[in-house]
């Protein structure tokens, strides 16, 4: 077990992970554009959007002329493994080629020329997939 404390510091711990994934995807995302003309359109939604279910918004191309590509930033350290939301799957449901998925691996990615692990339509390229599986971590019940 683990006090309440220790839930907390885990908690702020995870939190300040992500937010330094997603920091490195950014940077990874206006690299991989560079020559986009709107290359600074890229967004970090999940600053000001915790519930709209990816965390950032990029072109899928160089010459791509709307924000259609959403990125669902996953971090882990040692084998790839990561949680995912309702939300988040609802999202990679219904927007399917526009959702990506990408897996951070905290051990290596300040290194130079990491690229991290992108999941195109997950909803069809992971969760029906024999290479990953799926543990039900919690359930959620509602009065009938």
């Amino acid at each position: 077990g683990q006090s309440p404390a220790q839930l907390k510091v885990n908690q702020l711990k995870d939190e300040e992970n992500g937010l330094e994934a997603e920091r490195f995807v950014m940077a990874f995302e206006k690299k991989r554009l560079n020559r986009h003309p709107r290359v600074n359109d890229i967004q970090h939604v999940a600053l000001s959007n915790v519930g709209a279910g990816f965390d950032i918004i990029s072109f899928s191309t160089n010459t791509s002329f709307i924000l259609n590509r959403e990125i669902e930033v996953k971090s882990y350290v040692g084998n790839p493994h990561f949680y995912i939301s309702k939300n988040e799957y609802d999202r990679a449901k219904r927007n399917r080629n526009r959702y990506y998925i990408y897996l951070v691996n905290r051990e290596k990615f300040k290194g130079n020329n990491y690229y991290p692990e992108i999941i195109e339509n997950p909803y069809e390229r992971l969760f029906n997939s024999h290479k990953w599986t799926c543990d039900i971590q919690s359930y959620h019940y509602r009065k009938k």
